[in-house]
């Protein structure tokens, strides 16, 4: 615990010196105001409209002159609309607010920050991500939120990156570590766990009032198969990520992302079905952690 302790601190302490580091003196400069730059920006949807602490060219060509890069980036429906299928409204005491809450599903969430992460490496691929966490809950009402993401390169193939709001830049709100390489690992086979009082599901219905509450654009778990005490098993159907930016309304095109945050968001849902089908109070969970993410092909 005190070695847990200890990297938890030195992580916070260089995420700080970059946020130190490159505050002092910002001049943001707009993606969409650069060109020959589009080559960085392949694959990252949530870095298309952002602001950055550098110019595009010189992050590409490593001339930054320092190990942080930071980017600032506006969230809202319109041109987010995913969002208004990742809301909840029933009781919000809890939220202290009236109405409905968008909130940014976690997997949205570790794909910014490693679009932010890959502007270092624009060469590599991405192979680990680890020590993945949600401190507190992003959420979007009608008013805009900005957010900030900070990266700092901590080795010659690691980054850490953290987000944070720019109402309150040293709370950090997420944080993970990512690894690249110049190939893929081999894929382990996959683990095979066991099944003690295997039952079919209980539920009527897998979206809806009595079980998940996302929408349509959010929606593509097809079927429960098997539950026990510590296992759930099913099928998900992968899918492209059609309209979740609202310039995709005009041409029609699924977007391109770096993760798939749509089939890894999907991918969670089961820790929520396994509970619905315990019959366990289901609350967004956060705190949340995710000890890693192996890589072995692009996704």
């Amino acid at each position: 615990l005190t070695r847990v302790h200890e990297t938890m601190l030195n992580s916070s302490e260089r995420v700080l010196h970059a946020y130190l580091e490159t505050s002092l003196g910002d001049a943001w400069q707009s993606a969409s105001s650069q060109t020959n730059v589009d080559y960085l920006l392949d694959r990252k949807p949530f870095l298309r409209d952002a602001e950055f602490s550098h110019s595009l060219e010189e992050i590409g060509r490593g001339a930054t002159g320092s190990e942080s890069i930071r980017a600032r980036m506006t969230l809202d429906l319109e041109r987010h609309p995913f969002l208004l299928d990742h809301s909840i409204g029933a009781d919000l005491s809890s939220f202290g607010t009236q109405g409905r809450v968008y909130l940014l599903p976690l997997m949205v969430a570790i794909e910014i920050m490693l679009e932010t992460a890959a502007l270092f490496f624009s060469t590599l691929l991405a192979i680990l991500l680890r020590g993945m966490r949600a401190d507190k809950r992003i959420g979007v009402g009608h008013d805009p939120v900005i957010l900030i993401a900070s990266a700092i390169q901590i080795s010659e193939t690691s980054v850490e990156v953290s987000l944070s709001s720019s109402t309150e830049e040293d709370a950090i709100l997420a944080s993970c570590q990512v690894r690249f390489a110049d190939r893929y690992p081999n894929a382990p086979a996959p683990a095979v766990y066991p099944k003690e009082s295997v039952r079919s599901s209980r539920l009527s219905k897998l979206y809806g009032s009595q079980s998940m509450f996302h929408g349509p654009r959010m929606q593509s778990v097809e079927s429960i198969d098997l539950v026990s005490n510590k296992t759930i098993e099913g099928k998900i159907k992968a899918r492209p990520a059609t309209n979740w930016f609202g310039d995709e309304q005009e041409n029609g095109d699924s977007t391109r992302f770096m993760l798939d945050p749509l089939l890894l968001d999907n991918l969670s849902q089961f820790v929520l079905y396994q509970m619905h089908e315990h019959e366990m109070p289901v609350t967004a969970l956060l705190p949340f952690h995710i000890a890693s993410i192996d890589l072995f092909q692009t996704l």
